[in-house]
């Protein structure tokens, strides 16, 4: 099982490890356009890999290239969580069966590694590269919601004291955000989507639905009245539905409805 799980640990490493090591001394456009490239064709590991490289030269990212670098995360992280809770609800279907109970625990368990692998090397980017880089509270709010995100998930799949680890840590993180966040505008887009994370993990992960509640609330009330259109909602504007700030403020009122009526 330990020999399966670093296996599929080391699969990933090196390919993270095989882009480091060909882009030694490509410059930074070289990097952002061969990780562009990964993006269109959905090859995530090696557009983390890229993104991976740029952030050890410890140069501040665009907006453009944050967003890169987290979609690429992101889209590593989601499918293996998903994976992670299909097996896990696959393993009460086998407990009759010892052999292939052992086996879907087993699968679960390398999948789980390959989660602890992508985390933590955001994590450790975010604390010695990306954070110490960022030049904007725009990019420090964004990469401290990274690095909470990061610690959430690894909550999710944790038990014990890793979990009670992970969710403090994630609580740092989100407070460190939101401390940064008090001086972006109600209505920025980075400061909205940290509300809607870390109300999520609270949510979620803490099972905290009063907390939950009073995060998307304030966030969504205070954007709503910082607006020249507060009511943005009955905008019919062909183009509102692209703005991201309608969209996360649409995100935020559907989890203030939900979290809200059920802490009721």
């Amino acid at each position: 099982m330990k020999n399966f799980c670093l296996k599929s640990a080391c699969i990933l490493l090196s390919a993270w490890f095989i882009v480091n090591v060909a882009y030694a001394g490509a410059d930074r456009e070289q990097a952002v356009f061969k990780a562009t490239l990964a993006q269109q064709m959905e090859r995530w590991d090696e557009a983390f890999g890229f993104m991976r490289y740029l952030a050890q030269l410890n140069v501040e990212m665009t907006a453009e290239e944050r967003v890169l670098f987290s979609t690429a995360y992101e889209n590593l992280v989601q499918p293996r969580l998903a994976d992670r809770a299909f097996l896990l609800a696959v393993e009460q279907d086998w407990q009759h069966a010892p052999v292939y109970w052992k086996m879907v625990i087993e699968y679960r368990e390398a999948i789980e590694e390959e989660l602890h692998q992508l985390n933590f090397a955001m994590i450790s980017d975010c604390d010695n590269n990306l954070i110490p880089s960022s030049g904007t509270i725009e990019s420090r709010v964004f990469w401290y919601t990274v690095k909470g995100n990061a610690f959430r998930y690894v909550a999710e799949y944790s038990i014990g004291e890793m979990r009670e680890h992970a969710a403090d840590a994630a609580i740092d993180a989100y407070y460190a955000a939101g401390y940064h966040a008090e001086n972006l505008a109600a209505d920025d887009p980075v400061r909205l989507d940290l509300a809607l994370k870390y109300a999520s993990f609270y949510a979620e992960i803490e099972n905290d639905l009063a907390s939950a509640c009073s995060i998307v609330s304030e966030a969504y009330y205070d954007a709503v009245s910082s607006m020249d259109d507060d009511d943005w909602e009955d905008d019919e504007d062909e183009g509102a539905s692209d703005n991201p700030v309608y969209q996360l403020l649409a995100e935020l009122r559907e989890k203030m409805h939900l979290w809200c009526d059920l802490d009721d």
